[in-house]
């Protein structure tokens, strides 16, 4: 587990975390540069798990997050308190996706096609995309959370 501190130097934050080993009292401190290294690490894998596993590049990943982010923007105008996967659900069209990630709106329709086919969307009968499962394996909170808890398994490439 990591315990994070905030300074404050000359105008910007430096953020300090310690890493606690969980029954040994004993914690080591990583510097700043050491966290974000970890961290762009991960996301590092991660990217390179999403190509390996779905053939998602990064233009792909932006699509995916836009649905993301409009189920879960649906999520919080009903104001649901707790985050549950099985209400999640993404409607979007390629102009609006086009819109949201600044991708030029035909590689969007290429991207959404190739997205349709490994079954993450689906062509609605008015013309857009729809999401109704949360991928959990694209989250990228997840990456984040698991470098700054390490008790939590590696996530590997």
């Amino acid at each position: 587990m990591f315990q994070t501190r905030k300074l404050y130097r000359g105008g910007g934050m430096v953020v300090v975390a310690t890493r606690v080993q969980a029954g040994t009292g004993s914690a080591k401190t990583l510097s700043e540069p050491q966290v974000r290294l970890q961290l762009a690490s991960r996301i590092f894998s991660f990217f390179v798990k999403l190509r390996g596993l779905h053939g998602i590049d990064a233009e792909g990943f932006q699509i995916v997050s836009g649905f993301v982010l409009a189920g879960l923007a649906e999520i919080n105008k009903r104001q649901d308190e707790v985050f549950d996967a099985g209400q999640f659900s993404a409607h979007l069209t390629a102009t609006a996706l086009s819109e949201m990630t600044g991708i030029p709106r035909q590689t969007v329709r290429r991207k959404l096609a190739a997205l349709e086919a490994t079954g993450l969307v689906a062509r609605d009968s008015d013309g857009g995309y729809s999401m109704t499962t949360y991928p959990s394996d694209l989250d990228i909170l997840q990456i984040i959370q698991a470098t700054l808890e390490p008790s939590a398994p590696p996530q590997s490439a």
